[in-house]
């Protein structure tokens, strides 16, 4: 089983484009007790998993069109799970992706189960 490796280093919103750092802004606020995802309010010790999957295509023209011409860059979703309650958030930008990710490694007091994209993030196999 892989956990996220906790990280010391609080990631950096200023490295984020205009776009991504105004969708944080709007959809993920970060405080020191817990965690707003689109307006939920969510305890950083209740998170369990987080996943990282990357977005569905459609096939055919109009899905090539959409991917190569006017997101012009793979997509993902990330998905924190909290007992049976889940967040999902959906179509993001590889950079918010990671910074999400990354906020969860550096906040989260407890071991966070990682699943999906090899490689994405750090992660160990303990709990520590």
């Amino acid at each position: 089983m892989l956990y996220l490796q906790r990280s010391t280093n609080r990631p950096n919103p200023d490295i984020l484009s205009e776009a991504d750092s105004r969708f944080i802004q709007e959809h993920f606020n970060v405080y020191g007790g817990n965690l707003t995802v689109e307006g939920q309010p969510l305890d950083w010790s209740a998170i369990e998993e987080i996943e990282v999957v990357v977005a569905p295509h459609i096939s055919g023209a109009a899905g090539w069109f959409v991917r190569k011409v006017v997101v012009r860059e793979e997509r993902y979703h990330v998905g924190l799970y909290s007992g049976a309650d889940e967040i999902v958030l959906p179509n993001l930008t590889l950079a918010v992706a990671k910074y999400i990710v990354a906020c969860i490694a550096h906040f989260a007091p407890l071991p966070v189960h990682y699943s999906g994209l090899p490689d994405f993030t750090p992660t160990s196999e303990s709990e520590s």
